[in-house]
């Protein structure tokens, strides 16, 4: 090995290896780039397939398939597809990458994909934010994006796509975890989440989407459909139910009132017939009596002066006058016929 003499220490030395003593600068130095080999007596280039390894200070062959890079003085694999593991070169294609810190091809997981400029897994970018297994695209037919998840979703509950967004099929109701069906009278209430039933014997109506009353038509709603009260009932307007009226009583459309039937009156308990002379008014709704001179007349249902074979009105009747006497027209009373005269029924005078 080539020595120098040290002029301090006065004796030839050796310079550490791998250099050697350069006397232009008087000093220990590396080899050149250009020839980095130090034989132990000079300065070589590798070979032109070799390179030179900085730790062993030694020209080496590349291995396991890889040449050299003379621009880097370093090996690299043939194929820029492939890379080196420690022992050979191994393909690694689009979408996978290498990793360098683990010496493997690796693909890139969460719907990420590599980006070579940066050299790092990344998002797919809107709007083709699924990677299909080969690059970024959009999600399959019938399934949408979930952000937060970062996969694509089929639509929960039996909803299905429509422009981007899960609804329901026409008909249907979300009600937070299913698509539901609500079966007429009921409704689907939105702030419920669920089918239910008008209140106060109302009807949905689909139109104004809000529960109406049946139509005066057919106004009772009997849990299923809008209709009419039977013939014993009558319809109550405040509570909305068919209503029937007290025993014997019937209903009376024009006041809307239960009401005793003609010729009765209600004596608290039930309905009985009014007392002779009385009649029923079917105005007053009473039992009355006619005006004084006038009986009723069940045939004309009218009050009618009595008749001329009992003209007398006597506590609310009509009578005959008693024998031999004969009725007043002015008086209104039976006076007796004058004396030596008798009274001719048939002649309604005194003869």
């Amino acid at each position: 090995m080539p020595q120098y003499f040290d002029l301090a220490k006065k004796q030839c030395l050796s310079c550490p290896y791998p250099e050697l003593y350069n006397p232009v600068v008087k000093q220990c130095v590396r080899c050149p780039p250009s020839k980095p080999y130090f034989n132990n007596h000079s300065c070589q280039a590798c070979l032109s397939t070799e390179i030179f390894n900085n730790t062993s200070y030694q020209c080496q062959n590349c291995t396991g398939g890889q040449v050299k890079n003379p621009l880097t003085n370093s090996c690299q694999c043939k194929n820029s597809l492939y890379y080196y593991n420690g022992v050979n070169c191994i393909p690694c294609f689009f979408p996978n990458y290498f990793d360098y810190n683990f010496l493997v091809c690796r693909l890139c997981v969460g719907n990420q994909i590599y980006d070579i400029t940066f050299q790092k897994c990344v998002d797919c970018p809107l709007p083709t934010p699924h990677f299909n297994g080969t690059g970024c695209g959009s999600c399959p037919n019938n399934t949408l994006w979930n952000n937060t998840a970062r996969v694509c979703q089929g639509c929960p509950g039996g909803q299905i796509l429509i422009n981007g967004t899960c609804n329901c099929t026409a008909g249907t109701y979300w009600n937070g975890t299913n698509c539901i069906t609500c079966f007429v009278p009921k409704y689907f209430n939105h702030t419920q989440q669920a089918c239910v039933f008008c209140i106060n014997h109302m009807i949905y109506d689909p139109v104004s989407s809000s529960c109406v009353p049946c139509p005066s038509s057919v106004p009772f709603f009997n849990g299923t459909q809008c209709t009419t009260c039977n013939s014993t009932q009558h319809f109550n307007t405040t509570s909305r139910i068919c209503e029937s009226c007290p025993v014997n009583m019937i209903y009376h459309i024009s006041t809307s009132n239960c009401v005793c039937p003609y010729g009765t009156f209600w004596n608290n308990t039930v309905c009985v017939p009014c007392h002779i002379p009385q009649y029923w008014d079917y105005n007053t709704l009473k039992c009355l009596y006619c005006p004084t001179g006038q009986v009723y007349d069940l045939i004309s249902k009218v009050c009618t002066p009595c008749p001329s074979v009992t003209p007398l009105f006597q506590n609310h009747t009509c009578v005959s006058c008693p024998t031999n006497q004969y009725f007043d027209q002015t008086s209104h009373t039976c006076l007796p016929c004058p004396i030596g005269l008798t009274y001719n029924s048939a002649l309604g005078k005194c003869v």
